[in-house]
């Protein structure tokens, strides 16, 4: 869980370079590399089809179950060891997947599975697997200036070693939720060519996805229960064990026959067979299914024969046909690959519904942020498909989604096109040129609206009606203190969002906003974990912070969230690192270190609430009274709050708990939070009458001692049990010398810092004030809303 950084000068981070010792040359490492890979993959084809694939399929499985469980303990961090050895049976399986798939029935095997050359599969699989790394290293030149300028070769080495690695790194609890939703605009289609619906489909695919997750314990559970009741019935009868099964099966066939069942799914990969184990129709099923030997291409003569630097076929159709049934060697690429094997399926049975496709998944795209957020977006503006005249062109532009909620601006631009299918090594000009389409049409898009924002103060928005453009809304840059473009695939593109600021052209926008790139199955993880306004936003702004960082490099959208639980503001972290003389600061681990994937495992995810960053009690109301006032300017203080470290969260929860008891005496306590930005609390009783004049005079005051432009205010009232009823943020400039009452204010401000510097950081009234009168009904309320009391805190 720790980050890795690179040496300035250039290279790949220490871990991955290659030998010094050796005289070879890259080009000749490479050659030698190369032609190792294809030796070691025609090795594994000839090993997997020298097996029953059923009997294979259920060794691996066992092989890659029992190490999850002996990895580690529940509720532990992965033993890296243990977590190593899974993804390497992962990576034998897809293989399984990809030699099945290419040859065919008449590549025979034995009958029976020999179990030492099944585990010598899995050591050729290890040595193919570091061999192909051994080759992304060398093939991935220094020096070389395309695509990505003088990082090229870096981005290189990252997108090949990406390709070959990611797996894994879904959760599997969730694949009814993503597919429910990104299917729900096709139920129609789906129900007339395969007779179900997008919620039937949905179901089917979590079932794929439980059937490798939950069936193995489910299944040595049954056996264990079987075989405890025929040990029950021999000993009632005095026979033998042989004798009460045969008994078992006169008696009641249907046992013996569960029994069976149950020893497929144990040992001959029963598990994986999708037609025993989910109730999709098998014309939905071919759809997503490679025949044995239908696929000529990753094993076709030539560079990179059979490797990991071709295009798996899993990444095409997920699932392989055998003679007993359709088969999920690896349900970790159902996600992946299914929703564009369902589209490929779908347009190939209903051609006319091509375009209605593509229509129904742009309206899809467009629509995911603000309904997947929808309980954090609650009292925000959404404007979809806006309009407006391009400052450069002068022609009618469109923006996808605009969300404008407080001092938080979103510019949402959605792209449904088909992520990277050629290989970063086969093809790189092409695998870059997909995600070009994806990333940086989008960044471009975003680019021009902002370029429009910034192009006067108040810019026009309208809606397209009839041919006609209509005005439906003014917006200002500048009322806005965040403001986020970004780019939402409907592909998987975590791996790829690191490399994409990479890009030469993907600069800050107005050198001020850096463009995040995320993909709709990220938005379900966040939506868990950030369930608060205050929580979404403050991450947002922390992702793009670390988004407009070039040389961070963090794998995918889940480690970003990781970091952030485990050290909140870990862009400052990041560039800390990089400036103490490293090209490349490398964050990995997080994910697990935060406890996100321990989340995830068995059914605590249904049980308990998600990590997150911990908060003391009376933050945690603090935050919640700021939502709920909801107060202009709320957003910013919520995300001061946040900013705060762990040591100064705890100062300003002992400051509230220690002065709000004291609210019984006073009707007014204030402190002062010294720090890179100033904080003044404001606490006042909730029926009490507290003047924004003197909540502003001792904030200028408060700015004056601590030498501040600006100070930061936060008004609380508080009831007489303690709880903040109504939490407001205000910004006071600090007073100028030529007020008239400057020299009085500068008085205070010393006594002030006097006080401060002693050791007393709450400065309070010498002596208990007088209580004030409430206002009469028809008075202005006291706490500066400017409604009449009786309307405001007088009806509470």
């Amino acid at each position: 869980m720790n980050p890795v950084t690179a040496p300035a000068g250039g290279g790949e981070p220490e871990e991955y370079r290659l030998d010094e010792a050796t005289t070879l040359t890259r080009e000749a490492v490479s050659e030698a590399k190369r032609l190792e890979m294809e030796e070691l993959a025609s090795r594994l084809k000839d090993l997997v089809l020298s097996q029953p694939p059923q009997g294979l399929l259920g060794y691996l499985w066992a092989v890659f179950l029992m190490g999850s469980i002996e990895g580690s303990a529940p509720g532990e961090t992965p033993d890296s060891k243990a977590e190593t050895h899974r993804d390497l049976v992962l990576f034998a399986l897809e293989y399984v997947h990809a030699i099945l798939s290419c040859f065919g029935t008449q590549f025979q095997g034995s009958a029976r599975l020999q179990e030492d050359a099944a585990a010598g599969l899995v050591a050729v699989a290890e040595r193919l697997r570091e061999a192909t790394i051994l080759y992304c290293m060398a093939s991935s030149r220094p020096g070389r200036e395309a695509e990505f300028g003088d990082e090229t070769a870096n981005v290189e080495f990252d997108a090949k070693t990406k390709w070959v690695l990611i797996r894994g790194n879904r959760y599997p609890v969730l694949e009814e939720e993503f597919f429910r939703f990104i299917l729900e605009p096709h139920d129609g289609a789906l129900r007339r060519a395969y007779g179900i619906g997008a919620h039937e489909v949905a179901t089917g695919i979590q079932a794929i996805a439980d059937a490798t997750r939950k069936g193995f314990a489910r299944a040595k559970e049954e056996l264990h229960q079987r075989t405890e009741a025929m040990c029950r019935l021999a000993d009632e009868h005095r026979i033998s064990l042989e004798k009460a099964m045969e008994k078992a099966k006169a008696e009641s066939p249907e046992v013996i026959s569960a029994i069976e069942s149950t020893y497929r799914d144990l040992l001959y990969g029963g598990l994986c067979n999708l037609s025993r184990h989910t109730k999709l129709p098998a014309t939905f099923l071919e759809d997503l299914s490679f025949r044995r030997g239908e696929n000529t291409e990753f094993f076709a003569p030539g560079p990179f024969c059979g490797t990991p630097l071709r295009t798996l076929p899993a990444r095409i159709k997920p699932l392989v046909q055998l003679d007993d049934g359709f088969y999920a060697t690896d349900p970790f690429w159902v996600r992946d690959a299914a929703y564009r094997a369902v589209q490929r399926g779908l347009v190939t049975r209903l051609p006319e519904y091509r375009e209605e496709w593509n229509r129904r998944q742009k309206t899809l795209t467009e629509d995911a942020f603000p309904r997947i957020f929808k309980n954090q977006l609650e009292g925000a503006s959404v404007l979809t498909e806006v309009w407006y005249r391009d400052p450069a062109t002068g022609q009618w532009a469109e923006n996808d989604t605009l969300i404008l909620l407080d001092d938080v601006l979103l510019q949402v631009e959605a792209k449904a096109g088909i992520g990277a299918m050629h290989s970063p090594a086969t093809n790189f000009q092409d695998h870059v040129r997909a995600i070009q389409g994806l990333v940086v049409t989008a960044y471009m898009q975003a680019k021009r609206f902002f370029d429009y924002l910034a192009s006067v103060p108040e810019v026009a928005l309208h809606e397209l009606r009839g041919g006609q453009y209509i005005q439906v809304r003014r917006v200002r840059l500048s009322d806005y203190r965040l403001a986020i473009p970004i780019g939402l695939t409907v592909e998987s593109f975590s791996p790829f969002s690191a490399m994409c600021k990479e890009l030469p052209e993907v600069t800050p926008l107005l050198g001020r906003y850096p463009f995040v790139s995320m993909s709709i199955d990220d938005l379900f993880v966040l939506n868990r974990f950030l369930p608060a306004a205050g929580e979404l936003f403050h991450y947002l702004q922390v992702r793009q912070e670390v988004a407009g960082i070039r040389g961070a490099r963090i794998f995918d959208e889940l480690e970003h969230l990781g970091a952030y639980i485990k050290k909140n503001r870990f862009d400052m972290a990041i560039r800390a690192q990089l400036a103490q003389g490293a090209d490349v600061a490398i964050w990995d681990g997080f994910q697990s270190g935060a406890g996100i994937d321990q989340y995830f495992e068995g059914d605590r995810w249904l049980r308990q609430p998600p990590p997150r960053q911990s908060y003391p009690d009376e933050l945690e109301r603090l935050l919640k009274a700021l939502t709920k006032t909801r107060a202009p300017g709320w957003l910013g203080m919520d995300a001061m709050i946040r900013d705060f470290g762990d040591e100064a969260r705890s100062k300003l929860a002992g400051l509230l708990r220690k002065l709000v008891p004291s609210l019984r005496e006073y009707d007014r306590r204030y402190f002062v939070l010294n720090g890179e930005r100033c904080l003044l609390v404001w606490l006042c009783k909730a029926e009490a009458r507290s003047e924004l004049d003197d909540v502003v005079r001792q904030a200028e005051i408060a700015a004056l001692a601590t030498k501040s432009s600006e100070m930061q205010v936060l008004r609380v009232s508080v009831t007489a049990g303690g709880e903040f009823t109504d939490a407001r943020g205000v910004s006071v400039q600090a007073p100028p010398t030529t007020r008239s009452d400057y020299g009085e204010l500068a008085g205070k401000a010393q006594a002030l810092w006097q006080r401060m510097r002693s050791g007393r950081s709450a400065a309070t009234p010498d002596a208990p004030t007088k209580a004030r009168k409430k206002p009469r009904p028809n008075e202005p309320c006291w706490c500066g809303s400017g409604r009449k009391y009786k309307k405001c805190h007088g009806s509470r």
